[in-house]
């Protein structure tokens, strides 16, 4: 093999590199007043909610009060998940990112040049019972009172700081927006008593006994209505 020239190099020029990458807009949101004004009532519906279904869980021995709750978060949170387990009674369903949207009057996005930016929000969905929904109205007082957070629920005062929105799931809104209640309403009287094949997907409780009483008692719903669980299948790995 010949032997290549040797190329001349200039001398050696040391630069420093940095590896660091621009820092992330800041999120600022309105201040615990603000939220107080923005959100006290929708903590006042909800608490009204569990209260009147405490009431109507007397009639039956085995029901407890519940709710599953939809809470939409402006920018991201750290360890939320973790200080969700640390409350009895509330169990996470769903975490999703969801559309970025612009900054507004409560909450914006500021990058290190001052401008407005987009940020991102995300979207909780959780169940709670009666004594869940107590402790997360002691942490939302806490908050209001600007008060040390108990070990391990820190993660709480940064939700409540970011909290764009706190209300009931309820799926029957973005059916009845879409028109589908009406087109099932429609299709459903023009069937008459034909049997109408159809699919359910419930949410998947951690606890697989509350898994078997839900789908007892929707087997039991079928039956009244002259119909029959044809097949179930349990995802729990995807949750």
């Amino acid at each position: 093999m010949p032997e290549l020239p040797a190329l001349p190099l200039g001398a050696p020029d040391p630069r420093d590199r940095s590896t660091r990458q621009a820092p992330r807009p800041r999120l600022e949101g309105p201040g615990p007043a603000r939220q107080l004004e923005r959100l006290g009532p929708a903590f006042t519906r909800l608490t009204a909610a569990f209260e009147s279904r405490r009431v109507a869980a007397t009639l039956q021995p085995e029901a407890s009060p519940e709710q599953v709750l939809v809470l939409e978060v402006a920018g991201e949170l750290t360890d939320f998940v973790k200080a969700i387990e640390k409350v009895p009674g509330l169990e996470l369903l769903v975490e999703a990112a969801v559309d970025r949207i612009d900054s507004g009057e409560d909450f914006a996005a500021v990058d290190h040049d001052g401008k407005v930016q987009r940020y991102d929000r995300e979207l909780y969905v959780v169940f709670s019972d009666g004594r869940a929904w107590a402790e997360l109205l002691s942490l939302w007082e806490r908050f209001q009172r600007g008060e040390k957070m108990p070990h391990g629920k820190a993660p709480f005062r940064h939700l409540f700081s970011r909290l764009e929105t706190l209300r009931a799931w309820d799926d029957r809104d973005r059916l009845q927006r879409s028109g589908a209640m009406d087109v099932w309403a429609r299709e459903l009287h023009e069937l008459a008593d034909e049997l109408v094949e159809f699919e359910v997907e419930l949410w998947l409780r951690r606890d697989p006994e509350r898994r078997r009483r839900v789908v007892d008692e929707l087997t039991a719903d079928l039956t009244r209505a002259g119909g029959s669980l044809v097949h179930e299948t349990v995802h729990a790995e995807i949750s």
